[in-house]
């Protein structure tokens, strides 16, 4: 399997295992991520509504599954991880870090 089917698919298969954990509502999304001296494709989860969430690294996934490591799996554990990070994220209001009347006396 070439990256971009594999893509496509790890995508999809992410979407259809984060629906059957009860997450119905995400957008799925890849970017491109530059991290200190690297840069890789990443694939981002973030639920509707919400400013906030997960981000990992595609390529690694796909380097898991040309090493020998069964698709099932590497989708299986992106569902745990995402759906982990989900769960854990913290709850705030980020559009009150863009209004002024409630940031100012925070600012130094």
């Amino acid at each position: 399997m070439d990256y971009e089917n594999f893509k496509e698919s790890f995508i999809e298969d992410v979407k259809k295992g984060l629906y059957e954990r009860g997450f119905e509502d995400v957008k799925i999304g890849t970017q491109q991520t530059q991290k200190m001296n690297e840069s890789y494709e990443s694939i981002s989860v973030t639920p509707a509504g919400s400013n906030i969430g997960v981000n990992m690294n595609l390529e690694s996934y796909f380097q898991a599954v040309e090493d020998g490591v069964d698709y099932r799996e590497v989708v299986d554990k992106a569902v745990n991880t995402f759906a982990g990070g989900i769960e854990q994220a913290p709850s705030f209001d980020v559009s009150s870090l863009t209004d002024y009347d409630q940031m100012k006396d925070k600012l130094v």
